[in-house]
């Protein structure tokens, strides 16, 4: 009798201990808040509205399928730990979507995937980073008006040279890429804004590189606003690559663009913004595109210019070098009408001819 009630007493304290460990390794919903505190190897799913999944230090959520997946709207995702799938999508859910990343988000599809859902025209999704997202499809996805604000890194480490991805592929909304942040796709975009007629904002301070730093689908006839103090580099050539839209790019003190910049076809504005470039040879081409014929590159942002001069080397295409106290700067210039020099705008034949402090040199002045 004894030895049947110590192996009772044995087998309920196997049970409970097992019960605990298997608690442990798993994500646990309480009221609308969900906690992963250890090994989770089937992921989660649900489809309540309006939870929040907390991924703790050292825990980790994985799947060969979607590793966080609701079906349901307002999901918000917080991880200081690691969020795995091998095959599929690391994080899944609709309109409302917020992702608070400090940890690691590794997908082999979509990182985060907020789909439009058909009923609602955009997804209004949130996306903080400060660690690591990387997937070997799009490392984010979000539909239209989401905003992403990146301190970490957020990449495409796809190799299918035949189904090339972006880092990020979103229609419009807001995206930060602040000093230490790292946006880059190997083989496409480092950023692609799918069609849309809303308005989008960039503001780099980090890095973002692909094979086009900042692409836009030709059709998109939304604005695009560009303001860059960091890195942007396209490795085809062009860093960005606008559409039909009255876009704005605007190069700040710091800022560089590796490759030409490509306003597209719309009513679009080059603008150098305030701060000091130091001599400056600028090595990338900015073209206004063809189109309504109405761009404009406006240097009120650097200051009081002293000196001007303009050498022509195509009937579209120039080197625009202007001088002001603290800085110098050659800008290669395509395909633009109208410029604003010192507060006064003109045509580029009064540019030419424009006489600025009793100083300006023209070469092959006949020619324009």
């Amino acid at each position: 009798m004894k030895r049947s009630s110590s192996k009772l007493v044995l087998t309920s304290a196997c049970a409970l201990l097992l019960s605990f460990q298997q608690a442990a390794a798993d994500c646990l919903l309480q009221d609308s808040r969900v906690t992963c505190t250890g090994e989770d190897d089937d992921g989660y799913r649900h489809d309540q509205e309006n939870i929040t999944v907390v991924v703790s230090d050292e825990a980790a959520v994985h799947d060969h399928g979607d590793a966080i997946k609701v079906e349901a709207s307002g999901l918000s995702v917080v991880n200081h730990g690691t969020i795995v799938s091998e095959q599929k999508d690391a994080i899944q859910s609709g309109n409302g979507l917020s992702v608070y990343n400090h940890g690691a988000i590794i997908a082999g599809d979509e990182g985060i995937a907020a789909d439009d859902p058909p009923t609602r025209p955009y997804s209004n999704a949130f996306v903080f980073n400060s660690g690591r997202l990387a997937a070997a499809d799009d490392a984010i996805k979000i539909g239209a008006r989401g905003t992403i604000v990146n301190f970490g890194v957020i990449e495409n480490t796809g190799t299918d040279v035949d189904d090339p991805q972006d880092a990020i592929d979103i229609d419009s909304g807001v995206i930060i890429n602040q000093e230490s942040g790292v946006i880059r796709s190997i083989l496409d975009a480092a950023i692609d804004f799918d069609s849309s007629n809303e308005y989008a904002l960039v503001t780099n301070r980090g890095v973002i590189a692909g094979k086009v730093g900042v692409l836009t689908d030709p059709e998109n006839s939304g604005s695009q606003e560009i303001l860059n103090m960091g890195t942007i580099e396209g490795t085809s050539g062009v860093s960005i690559q606008l559409g039909s839209g009255e876009d704005s790019v605007s190069l700040m003190s710091g800022g560089r663009f590796l490759g030409t910049v490509a306003l597209g076809s719309g009513r679009d504005e080059f603008l150098l913004g305030e701060g000091s470039f130091g001599d400056t040879s600028i090595d990338f081409m900015v073209d206004g595109g063809s189109g309504l014929g109405d761009d404009h590159l406006d240097l009120t942002g650097f200051g009081t210019i002293t000196d001007i001069m303009v050498t022509r080397s195509t009937p579209d295409t120039f080197d625009l070098s202007v001088g002001s106290k603290s800085s110098n700067i050659i800008l290669r210039i395509s395909d633009f009408e109208r410029f604003t020099i010192n507060g006064a705008t003109m045509s580029l034949s009064e540019l030419v001819s424009f006489e600025l402090q009793n100083y300006l040199s023209v070469y092959d002045a006949s020619r324009f």
